[in-house]
């Protein structure tokens, strides 16, 4: 029997971590394919503008323009998720525009309480680009609860906030919920 080679081992090393990877992957939901723009809603802080507008290939885009001033724009919608003990959400998306800040937030019921990722100086792929945000990486943001376990929520906003300004778009595509084992 002759002795692997570094690289073989290698290979072997990568296919054992993709294998365990795709197993910890135990079930995926799809939340929101985008196909109903009515669904969701575009909002901005004021003298922001913010449109939600159809893409060509039937992306939902949140156009955006900061002026003069900083702020945010807003694509949200009503969309009831129980969230499983461990989890990950992928977003596919991908747009123009300069560095700002990119957050998904999750409100709860009583839209007092809010969890959220946030990731600043984002700029978004010219291409479509599946976006992981883990469990860890959302945290809770503001609320009166005492309980900062995010379980469930009732309505999803997609934002960009003001980094550097200017204008763009975000389109969105697909946003998915991974149950991880």
């Amino acid at each position: 029997m002759t002795k692997p080679t570094p690289r073989r081992r290698r290979l072997a090393a990568a296919l054992t971590l993709a294998c365990a990877a795709s197993a910890a992957v135990a079930q995926e939901r799809v939340l929101d394919d985008f196909s109903d723009a009515a669904a969701w809603q575009a909002t901005a802080s004021d003298e922001v503008k913010a449109e939600a507008v159809r893409a060509p290939d039937g992306a939902l885009c949140l156009r955006y323009d900061f002026g003069r001033v900083s702020g945010y724009a807003v694509l949200r919608r009503a969309l009831p998720i129980e969230l499983p003990p461990h989890y990950a959400l992928a977003l596919t998306l991908r747009g123009s525009g300069p560095p700002n800040a990119l957050q998904l937030k999750l409100v709860d019921a009583s839209g007092d309480n809010v969890w959220w990722f946030q990731r600043q100086g984002w700029v978004a792929p010219e291409r479509s680009s599946e976006l992981v945000i883990r469990q860890r990486q959302i945290e809770f943001a503001w609320g009166p609860s005492a309980d900062r376990t995010l379980r469930r929520a009732a309505t999803v906003e997609l934002v960009v906030a003001s980094g550097s300004g200017g204008r763009g778009e975000l389109c969105f595509e697909r946003l998915a919920l991974r149950e991880l084992a």
